[in-house]
């Protein structure tokens, strides 16, 4: 076995990710890729750019064509043990299970595990972003019911020349907390399919189309939701306020505008005095 854990160890560029041109795995054996996966499901926020499996996949298809008949057996066996080393990682990190992976071909455990892995773990941020953003614009009023007499902090005279909705205002306001309770709802009340729904965009995904169909048909099953939102730290709850923030103000183009502008003069003022 040791032999054919060796040949699974190479140099690979990962093309999937434009800001990672320099990053290659040089002679990364069996156990080590199936250790850095782990990480990436303990930690996705932080390292989940990287994708391991299909460097593995693409390592064991050219393996496969270039091996002798004798060990062909000993490199299934290999393949077999990461197919179920997924499966487990599935189960522990998300609670899903993929029915009857172990009769599965090699392509058709490739793809389920490849996708699943892409849209949970690589997609991570997406699919939280999205839903944040798509449950403002589609239930903006369930979250600001609680803020809508609180129009005298900072970020309201900041906003209320620029901004002409004052629900986008108190949104603004309160990203922290409205973020929260967008999370204790998608805990307390998501479906799967809603989840599906929800962290849609405009965006074509095909991993999630694969994943979407692949439960429609019970190849998956499992609700994720409670272990996958609990992925979202602190950190990350962070980054979804921005990219709120940003979605809202995207809708008012002429403010940045307006600002550069009052920058501007005040500038000319500066050098008039």
């Amino acid at each position: 076995m040791d032999s054919i854990l060796n040949k699974l160890g190479y140099s690979l560029y990962d093309s999937l990710e434009e800001d990672d041109e320099d990053n290659f795995l040089d002679e990364l054996p069996l156990e080590l890729i199936e250790n850095s996966i782990r990480t990436q499901f303990e930690e996705p926020l932080e390292y989940r750019k990287k994708d391991y499996i299909k460097d593995f996949i693409k390592k064991y298809e050219i393996c496969k064509q270039n091996e002798l008949e004798e060990d062909l057996q000993e490199m299934e066996s290999v393949h077999y043990e990461f197919v179920n080393f997924m499966r487990d990682i599935f189960d522990e990190f998300l609670g899903i299970e993929i029915e009857e992976i172990e009769n599965m071909n090699d392509d058709t455990a490739n793809d389920i595990i490849h996708h699943t892995y892409r849209y949970f773990i690589k997609c991570i941020k997406k699919n939280f972003s999205n839903i944040v953003c798509n449950e403002i614009d589609e239930h903006s009023e369930d979250f600001i019911a609680d803020y809508i007499d609180d129009k005298k902090d900072i970020t309201y005279h900041t906003f209320k020349d620029e901004v002409t909705d004052p629900h986008d205002i108190i949104i603004l306001g309160n990203l922290n907390t409205i973020v929260d309770d967008i999370l204790q709802k998608v805990l307390d009340t998501y479906t799967i399919e809603d989840f599906f729904k929800m962290s849609d965009s405009d965006e074509v995904n095909l991993d999630k189309e694969y994943v979407e169909g692949k439960y429609a048909e019970y190849k998956i099953n499992g609700n994720f939701i409670p272990k996958y939102v609990a992925m979202v730290d602190s950190e990350f709850k962070i980054e979804i306020e921005a990219k709120l923030r940003n979605h809202i103000l995207k809708k008012y183009p002429n403010r940045v505008k307006k600002f550069i502008n009052q920058k501007e003069e005040d500038l000319d003022t500066e050098e008039e005095n």
